[in-house]
């Protein structure tokens, strides 16, 4: 099994012949965030845990311009115990559209890059208490993401990088509980960090 991982490493890395941002090359990467918390409120325990992964591949149609497909997949939930009540919420997300960035070269082996994405998905929302389902919120999303990343290359077409961005979400909603249904629209904005590994690969 080692051998296989090994020898399929080899093959992923003889398929890198050229560096970098040249015309012609691939960006094939992504990020991936992960965390869990706990707290206490009075006799209330509140766990909750968050994972997502966001992979995108793009294209050189010009020298250090690079534009292509990105996509987005999130899940999280959280749980309150009480000694009488016990709820919980899921809520899973999706979404996938383009991405636009173009490179400048600070240097070395450090680049600039501001990046501009923009994601069409879904959103699924569940909450219950004590097991039983107290509400289903379908939405549809829209997602606009614009701010300057930094690329490190640790090999020649290897690089680490962050990106700090402002994001606007925008939601259209229907909440669904027993009995009853509503339709509506929310929009969050906010400044986030993203930090993630990218893998350029030659023609």
């Amino acid at each position: 099994m080692k051998n296989c991982i090994f020898l399929s490493i080899l093959i992923c890395l003889s398929l890198v012949t050229r560096a970098q941002t040249e015309k012609g090359n691939f960006l094939v990467g992504g990020t991936i965030t992960a965390s869990t918390s706990s707290q206490t409120l009075g006799s209330t325990d509140i766990t909750s845990t968050s994972f997502g992964i966001s992979p995108s591949v793009s294209y050189f149609f010009a020298p250090n311009f690079a534009a292509g497909l990105i996509t987005s997949y999130s899940y999280s939930t959280s749980k309150s115990e009480s000694s009488a009540v016990t709820s919980k919420t899921n809520i899973l997300s999706s979404g996938v559209g383009p991405t636009v960035r173009y490179y400048f070269p600070l240097g070395g082996k450090v680049w600039l890059f501001p990046e501009v994405d923009y994601l069409w998905g879904s959103s699924h929302t569940q909450s219950s208490s004590n097991g039983t389902v107290t509400n289903d919120l379908n939405g549809n999303t829209q997602t606009f993401r614009i701010g300057p990343g930094v690329a490190y290359f640790i090999t020649k077409s290897v690089g680490v990088e962050g990106l700090v961005y402002y994001q606007n979400l925008n939601q259209d909603q229907t909440l669904v509980s027993p009995g009853s249904s509503a339709t509506f629209s929310s929009s969050t904005s906010g400044i986030n960090l993203r930090i993630g590994l990218q893998v350029y690969i030659g023609k």
